[in-house]
């Protein structure tokens, strides 16, 4: 097992060193292995020939196509609004004003 911290939240991962992520390792220099914190942000760890870990990196979630920041949205609360539609509500908040700025228009789903 391999262990590194999220870097979102730093709680502690933990992913199988297989003989498949070491031979691929040995030979491109590194491997990359996808992982998911217990808190459920996605991480990817860059490990090198030894099982080493040489990086941590949160995975950039894609965008959701199911929900649009419109351009009726003021531009003091669209980049909240932006990440909100990218990520998913995280808090209660969050979901206040997700729901709210559906309600004005801002937001489309």
């Amino acid at each position: 097992m391999i262990r590194a911290p999220c870097p979102v939240c730093g709680f502690p991962i933990e992913v199988a060193l297989t003989a498949e992520l070491l031979a691929e390792a040995e030979r491109g220099g590194a491997a990359r292995a996808v992982a998911s914190c217990p808190r459920g942000h996605a991480v990817i760890l860059t490990v090198d020939r030894h099982g080493v870990v040489r990086g941590v990196a949160a995975a950039v979630p894609a965008r959701r196509p199911d929900c649009e920041v419109t351009e009726r949205a003021p531009p003091s609360i669209r980049p909240r609004l932006l990440a909100i539609t990218e990520r998913g509500p995280a808090n209660d908040a969050d979901k206040i004003l997700l729901e709210k700025a559906k309600e004005a228009g801002w937001v489309v789903c």
